[in-house]
C-alpha cells in the first residue's frame, strides 16, 4: 500500500505517511490492511519512526473488527492487543508529545467499554487539556473524547460534574 501512495504522489515520507493514516478507515479492505501491517513491521524494525507505530495501531483495530466480524475472535484479539501495544508504546517513548497522546486518544475514545481504554482516554484528555500549547480549536473534541472516557468507565455523575468546568476553556 506505501508503493501505491508513493507512485501516485512524490512528496516527503511524513507526508506520504499522513495521507496514509487519513485514509484508512471501517471500508478499507482486509486484504490491503494485513500487507500495510507487514510493511509497517519491517519500516518499525528499521527505525525510529513514532507515526509509523500510530498508523500500525489504527491499521490494527480496523483488521481486528474486520476478524471479529468474520468470527475470528482469537486473531481479532491477538491484533488489537498488537494495536494497544504500539499506541501506548509509542507514547511512552514521547511523553511529552502531545500529538501523539491526541492520536491515541483519538482511538481509545471510541472503543468500545469492554475494551478497558477508557482509563487511558480520561488520563490523556485529562493531560491534553491541562497542556497549554494545543491549539484552542482541538478543545471541544478533546472535551468531547474526555465525556465518552468518562461514560465508558461509568462515571456518569463526575460526567456530569465536570462539564462546566470541561466546556469552560477556549
Amino acid at each position: 500500500m506505501f508503493s501505491q501512495v508513493e507512485s501516485k504522489i512524490d512528496i516527503k515520507n511524513s507526508d506520504k505517511r499522513f495521507l496514509l493514516f487519513i485514509s484508512l478507515n471501517t471500508f478499507t479492505a482486509s486484504d490491503k490492511l494485513t500487507s500495510l501491517i507487514s510493511e509497517l513491521e519491517y519500516s518499525i524494525k528499521q527505525g525510529d519512526h513514532p507515526f509509523d507505530k500510530v498508523i500500525y495501531g489504527y491499521v490494527s483495530v480496523f483488521l481486528s473488527a474486520y476478524y471479529h466480524k468474520n468470527k475470528a475472535y482469537s486473531q481479532a484479539a491477538q491484533t488489537i492487543k498488537k494495536a494497544f501495544f504500539y499506541l501506548d508504546e509509542v507514547v511512552e517513548q514521547n511523553p511529552t508529545n502531545w500529538r501523539l497522546i491526541y492520536l491515541r486518544l483519538r482511538m481509545d475514545a471510541f472503543t468500545a467499554r469492554y475494551l478497558g481504554r477508557c482509563v487511558v482516554a480520561k488520563k490523556d484528555s485529562q493531560q491534553l487539556l491541562e497542556n497549554i500549547n494545543i491549539n484552542s480549536e482541538l478543545i471541544p473534541m478533546i472535551n468531547y473524547m474526555y465525556a465518552r472516557a468518562l461514560f465508558s468507565c461509568e462515571q456518569v455523575t463526575q460526567a456530569k460534574k465536570d462539564h462546566g468546568s470541561i466546556t469552560s476553556r477556549k
